[in-house]
């Protein structure tokens, strides 16, 4: 506290350097979701902060590291007085793994500490994905995989549909497309089909642009 003499105006002022703690805005945890074999999944948002004071360094640091895989909660920025997280902070688990898993990081301003335990869920991936994945434009597969209750999508539809839960994949033009399966979890398997043209369909390339096209024989292409 400085105090100050203010003769003019017969006041003795005070000037308090009050620091108000910095705090995490989830609470004393949290809770993520991660899923196996996650090349490393981003934990900026849950380790928010707040801290009313500007100008301070805001300091995160891992205090307790988890047992089943490697965190990376490093970082250092400046306070605004406003909310504020991290960047370039991450979880991986460990290969195989699935199951729970915790870690804690804590945040120091320059004078109060403040600690978050962040718990963590490592979802497993879905089976494999079996059934045949090579048919023609007018042929389809049905593929499956477990447990069941996910979602079947098509990376291009213009070459092949998936539908949505029941595994059915329909050809719609020659090509190769990446379909995935999803569990509520947001955890998915991929595999690759391949769709060829079907009996009777010729092949051309497209003067000039090289790009493939498919007839069917006797039809005239200008």
């Amino acid at each position: 506290n400085v105090y100050i003499s203010d003769t003019y105006n017969w006041r003795v002022r005070k000037i308090n350097n009050f620091n108000r703690p910095v705090w995490f805005t989830a609470g004393a945890s949290t809770n993520i979701s991660v899923c196996q074999n996650s090349p490393g999944d981003s934990i900026n948002a849950a380790l928010a902060i707040m801290d009313s004071d500007m100008y301070q360094a805001e300091v995160w640091s891992v205090l307790t590291t988890p047992a089943h895989g490697t965190v990376v909660a490093s970082w250092m920025g400046i306070s605004t007085g406003l909310s504020m997280f991290p960047h370039g902070c991450y979880y991986k688990p460990t290969a195989g793994y699935s199951g729970p898993d915790a870690f804690q990081v804590r945040v120091f301003d320059g004078f109060v500490y403040d600690t978050l335990t962040v718990n963590v869920t490592v979802n497993p991936l879905p089976g494999s994905i079996t059934g045949a994945t090579s048919f023609s434009t007018t042929g389809y597969t049905t593929l499956s995989s477990s447990p069941t209750g996910g979602t079947w999508s098509s990376g291009s539809p213009g070459i092949a549909t998936a539908s949505g839960t029941l595994g059915v994949v329909t050809g719609v033009s020659a090509g190769s497309t990446p379909i995935s399966y999803t569990l509520p979890t947001g955890c998915r398997q991929i595999t690759t089909v391949n769709v060829f043209p079907y009996a009777g369909q010729t092949i051309i390339t497209v003067a000039g642009n090289g790009t493939a096209g498919y007839l069917s024989d006797g039809v005239a292409a200008t």
